[in-house]
């Protein structure tokens, strides 16, 4: 007989893995692409890869928009952020830590891509994260930023979806359509 508590703590692990699996994949599907997508540039490229940030108000009102700034004055090919959008304990899981996310992968000039990390849903549970049911985040979470078949960022392309059905009016459409004042999204 298995104990209730470890079948739970299996199957989020199980989920875990599989969501990190299928959002990797995502991930260098969409580089793929991104590579294959500009031909005329024999001289290399760069790309970035950003993650556990903002821990701290600092980072998150100094820190991240100034490296933002650095990426876009780079030029990048485009950029992955790995995971964790907040620290582990004592910040908030509510909607709007996925929108302001959002929000700074479409100020990136070139496509943007993202894997979802431990302390963007997993943690959320935590009473000092809001006590949310985890699943429900994470389900949330998928809608925001992977429920439509397009990169984040100005340049956004189109990506391979690992999951039906993808090419809904996701958060990332709702948010494109809000900074163009409504209509047509942009891709």
């Amino acid at each position: 007989m298995t104990h209730p508590t470890l079948d739970r703590h299996a199957a989020r692990l199980r989920t875990l893995c599989t969501s990190t699996l299928a959002a990797t994949l995502l991930a260098l599907t969409c580089a793929t692409m991104a590579l294959a997508h500009d031909d005329d540039d024999d001289d290399g490229y760069s790309i970035g890869l950003w993650g556990d940030l903002p821990y701290s108000p600092v980072q998150s009102s100094v820190g991240l928009p100034n490296l933002i700034a650095d990426m876009n004055a780079a030029k990048l090919r485009f950029s992955v952020h790995d995971g964790d959008l907040k620290q582990g304990s004592g910040s908030l899981c509510d909607d709007n830590l996925y929108y302001q996310a959002l929000s700074w992968f479409e100020s990136l000039d070139a496509p943007a891509m993202f894997t979802p990390g431990d302390n963007d849903w997993t943690d959320c549970d935590r009473a000092k994260n809001g006590g949310f049911n985890s699943l429900e985040r994470l389900d949330h979470e998928r809608e925001v930023f992977f429920s439509d078949a397009w990169s984040s960022g100005v340049a956004a392309f189109p990506c391979t979806c690992r999951r039906s059905p993808c090419a809904s009016v996701s958060g990332a459409a709702r948010y494109r359509a809000s900074r163009t004042g409504g209509g047509t999204p942009v891709v």
